[in-house]
């Protein structure tokens, strides 16, 4: 057996033979677990009763930064082609309604540590450690938190204590950040850490031409909407 991802909420484990992998949660998972095999992200995998463990065969997984290592040997560039971001998207917003639709939670921001890639076009997020409750279409922060552990948005830029509250919507905001990172490649957009040079990065990520006018182009600029009301994850 070897061990191929290991944070602190979760250890991924390959048995070489049969290439079978299995996820070890550090908690209870249920809903993650369940946004994963309900939706068939993942087909023909399986769980415990305690939802901490999920078994499933493939022939590969890596972690997202390893994905893009991978490719950058290969291209010469990290980014994802446009139909990989677009299965990216497809997966992760499948995943995310399903966590908002079934259990009435979402993510207060998304980790690329937590992001992992199976047979080079399946993406999961296999994180509930900044999950929370929706209650009338706003989310109680309660946890402390910094741009170290997830990406960040207008409303938590400005958030200076705790308990904080904010719409839901802050991880739409987050899901368009984190798919233009995909298609650009770019690690200084994990550097953003006021919010004019938030806005001033964002939109000259969006003016590159390979992303202008394209379906994603326009379902990001939906989600990067700084009013979390009128944000939304849709493609047209």
């Amino acid at each position: 057996m070897k061990t191929i991802k290991k944070n602190d909420n979760f250890k991924i484990v390959e048995d070489e033979d049969t290439k079978m992998y299995t996820i070890f949660f550090s908690s209870t998972n249920e809903e993650i677990i369940r946004s994963i095999t309900k939706t068939k992200i993942i087909l023909g995998a399986s769980t415990t009763e305690k939802f901490n463990t999920l078994k499933f065969k493939a022939a590969s997984v890596k972690s997202f930064k390893e994905h893009q290592e991978k490719l950058e040997l290969e291209t010469g560039t990290k980014k994802l082609s446009y139909e990989s971001a677009l299965k990216m998207t497809y997966n992760l917003a499948t995943q995310l309604n399903y966590l908002i639709t079934n259990y009435s939670k979402t993510f207060l921001g998304y980790s690329i540590e937590n992001l992992i890639v199976i047979d080079n076009n399946k993406f999961v997020y296999l994180s509930n450690e900044y999950m929370f409750d929706i209650d009338d279409e706003k989310i109680i922060i309660t946890l402390p938190f910094s741009q170290k552990d997830i990406m960040m948005t207008p409303e938590l830029l400005k958030i200076k204590k705790l308990p904080s509250i904010v719409n839901y919507k802050v991880s739409y905001y987050n899901f368009g950040y984190l798919i233009l990172y995909g298609l650009t490649g770019e690690d200084n957009l994990m550097n953003i850490d006021e919010e004019s040079k938030s806005k001033e990065m964002l939109r000259s990520q969006m003016e590159r031409k390979e992303i202008k006018n394209t379906k994603l182009y326009w379902l990001i600029e939906r989600c990067l909407v700084e009013e979390p009301n009128n944000r939304s994850i849709i493609f047209i």
